[in-house]
């Protein structure tokens, strides 16, 4: 069964290309018969609004998708087309440009398989090649460490089939491989293992035969399945509950017959959309995805796509970017609508609730002092007792409706602000004191959802005036760095996953006061790395219960295997998050590593504009 979706040209656009493509999902269409083969940019309710790339392909192409494959040597991200032909037994790996919408041919592979797919477990990516037929063959492979290719052999197996559908699916921090057959309903899911390979059977059991479609989506963090049977037009969406078992029934309705493609689409952070294709009447549908998980209103209703297309695939997410919603107007500043941003201000947040013992070793070298000096104004937000000189321009609770509060006061009074976070995070955000559980604006949670809704939309797009971000809290870099960059800061940091090494602000702070660019002041603030690291280890005696399985003297530093795992996820490391072939050290320092984003030569005697 085809795994994605087909869509349409669209009627008043033609060949328009969108002004800021980066903001666009991106759509990939492919005819087998004529090889035909196009990119077209959505927009956040699904309707094609430009082109890319249209050009003709190769034929009798039986798989395609469209993928992003990270390259953990080089950094760099690829956007690469999965594709094969089961009739000559052969596989390709195409990267995409772009600027452009060009392939450039990867990799090839003469092993006879004929399917292609891509999956994440434990946080890597792995590449399953598939032999389609019964008794066929299978191998799961890693990525090149520096190219979208398959590189060393994981597992290999055969008694393979003719599943009419195949895909990996990711719930509750786990992934899993899911395969149904149509023709007689066998259901098949196994939980893949950490290591990339094939594990343990959660479900192997008959249901109703002639689903066409599967869609597994997101919505408000819950899991769903849509299913449709395009020769009834029943559809039906479940709720998903452990292992990837089938929950409560909550939507079922009776659609026209024909859907043969359908495909899920998450624009952002709030915009979802399932988009329906019917190759019996030419049509083509977008239903908007509800909080509930239910499908809600149509967003987007065609007649007139092209006809001919075999072969679909929706890459959410082009470019990294959200989209801003705001019920609030923009303010306007006289005939431009940016800020003033004329004066320097500093917005600290430095806060914890830890036991006293935590506290001591995690504060005892923050110097607030260096992120108040040499400011138009400062404004220190923290549960903290401050005794250094000069003192904050304000002091006050550090509070989730506080740090929105000030931020905003700052920008309308003509500042640009360099913002320092000295707190504890979450993959979700910065965790901030809780004043009222049930308000999202007040539950003490400062997210990348809410960093773009509540202030991305105030000056327009990326022109809220932040020149800096440092985030000493767990998780800074990747859950909430591309939101500081997309609503106007010039340069910012954080840590790729929990951070290890607390002591990193105070020599950050030093070298940007002296006049450091960002990116060396970066470099500076690793001076205490090896104490951390030390300190994070004396902990192991205290934890015991954790070395019950294991044998002898266990190095939290050196050795690596499950103990040591074990011990880092005492203190908050997700499983997903753990590399297995580091050892405890280089796995704190990989979860540590303050990546930047932004413009590295930024200094805080510049003042940038927006």
């Amino acid at each position: 069964m085809i795994r994605f979706l087909l869509i349409f040209i669209c009627l008043g656009f033609g060949n328009q290309l969108l002004a800021n493509k980066e903001n666009a999902e991106l759509l990939t269409l492919y005819n087998r018969y004529s090889g035909k083969l196009k990119h077209m940019y959505l927009d956040k309710n699904g309707r094609p609004i430009g082109t890319l790339k249209e050009s003709y392909w190769r034929t009798n192409m039986s798989t395609l998708q469209t993928e992003r494959i990270y390259n953990y040597g080089s950094k760099g991200i690829s956007y690469v087309l999965l594709s094969s032909r089961r009739n000559s037994k052969k596989v390709w790996i195409y990267s995409i440009n772009k600027n452009n919408g060009n392939l450039e041919k990867q990799w090839g592979s003469d092993k006879k398989f004929t399917d292609i797919r891509l999956f994440v477990a434990d946080g890597r990516q792995y590449f399953f090649l598939s032999e389609h037929k019964k008794g066929g063959r299978y191998a799961i492979y890693s990525p090149d460490s520096s190219s979208p290719k398959p590189d060393k052999l994981i597992t290999k197996g055969s008694k393979w089939n003719e599943w009419t559908y195949f895909d990996f699916v990711t719930h509750d921090e786990k992934t899993y491989m899911v395969r149904y057959d149509y023709t007689d309903g066998r259901l098949i899911i196994n939980e893949m293992r950490s290591n990339g390979k094939i594990g343990k059977q959660v479900k192997n059991t008959k249901i109703d035969k002639s689903w066409t479609s599967f869609v597994f989506y997101k919505a408000d963090k819950k899991t769903y399945l849509m299913r449709l049977d395009r020769n009834s037009g029943r559809m039906v969406v479940n709720r998903i509950g452990k292992n990837l078992q089938f929950g409560k029934k909550i939507q079922e309705s009776k659609l026209s017959k024909g859907w043969h493609h359908t495909a899920y689409a998450q624009k952002g952070y709030d915009d979802r959309h399932i988009i329906f294709v019917n190759r019996r009447d030419d049509r083509a549908v977008v239903r908007k995805v509800l909080d509930n998980g239910k499908l809600g209103d149509v967003t987007y209703n065609s007649k007139n796509w092209e006809k001919g297309w075999t072969h679909i695939s929706a890459l959410t997410h082009w470019g990294q970017e959200a989209n801003l919603k705001s019920n609030k107007p923009q303010r306007k500043t006289g005939k431009n609508s940016g800020p003033k941003a004329k004066k320097s201000a500093s917005l600290i947040v430095f806060y914890n609730e830890d036991k006293p013992i935590w506290q001591f070793f995690q504060t005892i070298q923050v110097q607030e002092e260096y992120a108040i000096k040499n400011y138009d104004k400062s404004i220190l937000l923290t549960n903290k007792k401050y005794r250094a000189k000069p003192k904050p321009t304000k002091k006050d609770k550090a509070t989730e409706a506080n740090f929105f509060k000030y931020l905003t006061e700052l920008a309308d009074d003509g500042y640009y602000i360099d913002i320092y976070v000295i707190t504890h995070g979450s993959r979700s955000g910065i965790s901030l004191k809780k004043v009222k559980k049930d308000d999202a604006k007040n539950d003490g949670l400062v997210t990348a959802k809410e960093v773009f809704n509540r202030l991305g939309p105030i000056y327009g797009k990326g022109r809220f005036p932040i020149r800096s971000v440092f985030m000493l809290n767990c998780w800074g870099g990747s859950s909430l760095g591309q939101a500081f960059i997309d609503v106007g800061a010039k340069s910012v940091c954080g840590s790729r996953y929990l951070n290890y090494l607390f002591s990193r602000f105070t020599p950050f702070a030093k070298a940007w006061q002296n006049g450091e660019t960002f990116d060396n002041a970066l470099d500076a603030s690793h001076q205490n790395d090896n104490r951390d690291k030390n300190l994070v280890a004396a902990g192991s005696a205290q934890k015991k219960k954790y070395w019950k399985k294991c044998k002898g003297y266990i190095d939290v530093l050196k050795d690596k295997g499950s103990c040591v795992r074990d011990y880092y996820q005492s203190m908050g490391t997700w499983r997903g998050e753990w590399l297995y072939d580091l050892n405890g050290e280089e796995n704190m320092e990989f979860s540590s590593d303050f990546f930047m984003l932004g413009d590295p030569n930024m200094t805080k005697y510049k003042k940038p504009t927006w």
